[in-house]
């Protein structure tokens, strides 16, 4: 079918029936519906991009069908394919500036995934990996856009009510089983740009059949009967001075609702006990993590640039402790840049999967270390702008010779200063800026609880063994440190 262009999306969303709900109220046209049109605009636009002549040797490539597929399905058969994908995702990424945390290219970096286990999977089961394979392969394809769920409903606190059995900690359930595939019935969250997508990527339903836990994971169209789409408040503002971002679009953040939704076995590349291996959850969740880290990169960097200009325009850029606040900035963004580099230049290769992917060992890093310094710079940029955002005018204002006069600053107009803080509230103070400080700190999960995992996961066996040498013994006659070599290095014995 070749790369998808944004009329094509667009006629899409306009085709199809998915049932979201708003405030009570069924959105029937999300193309068109003022509260959602920007952000489909969006999306499409990220289509077009991938069209665009002078790029398209970066977000696309030939697949081995002879099809022209996005760059972000691309399996890595050398490393070389590593840097490839970085590439692409790092231009579009740089176009919103990283403001859009879940553009289509970042669930396909985890369909390819999905599709390249699929000789892992195999070891578990045959017909599951060549579920998995399908399933890549029409996404790539017909190019699709997928938004993705991997937890239960946030706010259940007792199992849903018959025909559902209950299940202790867990709202979804299996209603029933039939030829055609699971009926299942729960809610499932949390679907980042699902009213926009074309099908739900579900990355691990933990269910329930005949007293036993299975894991299931699939994929489904959002306008399969059954399944509806319950939206949070808008966060999108009306066009103004004091709106530049928040006015282009809200992905918006949905409750997915199963009520007796039947999955269709083709659909499933994953249903087995939960206490058996599950290869696609790694697999997977390396290409997102990277993602995050290529976004980041171009998020921090603009947050740099508008912590800058609002130093400047309020004049205290000449303050050491200002500078020395722009300066950790910088070194939040060099280290994000370095985290990149080290996952890409250092991506290893899967012998299970034959093929490359970016180190495993940092690419968490990227996605963590975002998320833990974001809410700093968002406060960095609050505290240098103190309280003149909040004396932005509404838009269209225009009393004559008050706007000159009052609101120019050290700007070069008053519509120039006036803009610079419009935009610096829209980051700090709005409701489009508040959601992206949540998701940016909760969208990978707690960051609190990845510490744990951290200390949890990691092996410190190496570590103690350093502190063990110091105290346990003395070095060698002339050796003020016992000498260790590396894994696999030591001299053959004289």
């Amino acid at each position: 079918m070749g790369v998808r262009t944004g009329a094509k999306y667009l006629e899409m969303l306009r085709a199809r029936r998915a049932r979201v709900s708003y405030g009570g109220s069924p959105v029937i046209q999300i193309a068109d519906d003022p509260k959602f049109s920007n952000t489909a605009k969006l999306v499409a636009q990220y289509y077009d991009f991938q069209n665009r002549p002078e790029v398209r040797h970066l977000m696309t490539y030939e697949t081995d069908d002879g099809d022209v597929a996005p760059i972000s399905y691309k399996l890595a058969t050398k490393k070389e394919d590593v840097r490839l994908v970085s590439a692409g995702q790092a231009a579009w990424a740089e176009v919103t500036c990283g403001f859009m945390g879940r553009s289509p290219d970042y669930m396909n970096g985890a369909l390819a995934a999905l599709g390249g286990c699929a000789p892992a999977i195999a070891k578990l089961s045959k017909e599951e990996a060549k579920r998995a394979e399908a399933i890549y392969k029409n996404a790539r394809r017909f190019d699709l856009c997928f938004t993705h769920t991997f937890r239960d409903s946030l706010f259940n606190t007792k199992p849903p009510p018959p025909p559902a059995p209950p299940i202790a900690g867990n709202y979804t359930a299996i209603v029933r089983e039939t030829t055609e595939g699971l009926v299942l019935k729960g809610a499932r969250a949390l679907a980042t740009l699902a009213p926009f997508a074309d099908m739900n990527f579900d990355m691990g339903a933990i269910v329930e059949r005949d007293g036993k836990r299975y894991r299931c994971c699939y994929v489904l169209p959002v306008e399969t009967e059954g399944l509806r789409l319950i939206c949070r408040e808008s966060v999108m503002s009306a066009p103004s001075a004091s709106a530049p971002l928040s006015s282009r679009g809200d992905e918006m953040d949905c409750m997915v609702i199963l009520d007796e939704c039947t999955v269709p076995w083709e659909n499933i590349y994953h249903f087995r006990p939960l206490e058996e291996e599950f290869p696609p959850q790694d697999y997977c969740k390396v290409p997102l993590q990277h993602h995050v880290t290529l976004r980041s990169i171009a998020k921090l960097r603009f947050l740099i640039g508008l912590a800058h200009l609002v130093a400047d325009s309020s004049k205290v850029s000449q303050f050491t402790n200002i500078k020395e606040r722009l300066g950790e900035m910088i070194v939040h963004l060099k280290t994000l840049e370095a985290i990149s580099m080290a996952a890409v230049e250092n991506a290893v290769y899967d012998e299970h999967i034959n093929l490359w992917l970016p180190n495993p060992a940092v690419t968490g890093l990227g996605s963590y270390w975002f998320g833990e310094f974001h809410s700093n710079a968002v406060q960095t940029i609050r505290e240098f702008g103190g309280g003149r955002s909040l004396s932005i005018p509404a838009a269209g204002e225009a009393i004559e010779g008050a706007m000159e006069r009052y609101y120019q600053g050290s700007a070069a107009s008053s519509a120039e200063n006036i803009g610079l803080y419009g935009l610096a509230w829209d980051v700090v103070g709005s409701a489009w800026g508040a959601r992206q400080a949540l998701y940016e700190q909760f969208h990978f999960g707690d960051i609190r609880i990845r510490r744990l995992g951290a200390h949890i996961s990691y092996d410190k066996t190496a570590a103690v063994a350093m502190v063990k040498r110091i105290i346990d013994g003395p070095a060698a006659e002339n050796e003020l440190f016992p000498v260790v070599f590396p894994p696999g290095k030591t001299p053959p014995a004289s």
